[in-house]
């Protein structure tokens, strides 16, 4: 059953996992947990937004995912930190697995809890998805949202 519902990415090896997020080496031919082309598509890159003298602005990476998701849904095992490539109450992991209805979507990274005074503003991102797993493109828009849930692009 696991088999059929992680496709063609089932083991460590297919999702070129070595190590559990606490730093137990995996066995390639292990079943990945988790696995499946959601798991293994998971988007990390990381976001830093720095205004004109160089400060840092709090982006709260907490509260991103469903309650549902947190308290039943992405639950850790005794075991999690030696079996898992990833630290299955990671928000970020949660909000990822949690299929999109429609083909073009956006994804919760965090939110900017702040008035952002008029200025420039420079976004560093930390690029950590690897493109070559799933033999694709890394073509993301870069978009930030504003309260009423429309979108700007950022130039």
């Amino acid at each position: 059953e696991i088999i059929q519902d992680c496709h063609t990415k089932i083991y460590n090896k297919d999702l070129g996992k070595t190590q559990s997020w606490g730093g137990k080496d995996l066995l390639p031919d292990d079943i990945a947990n988790p696995c499946g082309l959601i798991a293994a598509s998971f988007f990390n890159d990381r976001y830093f937004l720095e205004d004109d003298n160089k400060n840092t602005i709090f982006i709260n990476e907490t509260d991103i995912a469903w309650p549902t998701d947190k308290e039943s849904r992405f639950i850790k095992p005794a075991d999690s930190e030696e079996k898992q490539w990833i630290d299955p109450q990671d928000e970020h992991f949660m909000i990822w697995m949690r299929p999109a209805g429609l083909p073009n979507f956006l994804k919760l990274w965090g939110r900017i809890e702040q008035d952002l005074p008029v200025g420039h503003y420079k976004l560093h991102i930390e690029n950590n998805y690897n493109v070559c797993l799933l033999y694709t493109s890394d073509a993301a828009d870069d978009l930030l949202c504003v309260d009423l849930g429309g979108r700007r692009i950022i130039q």
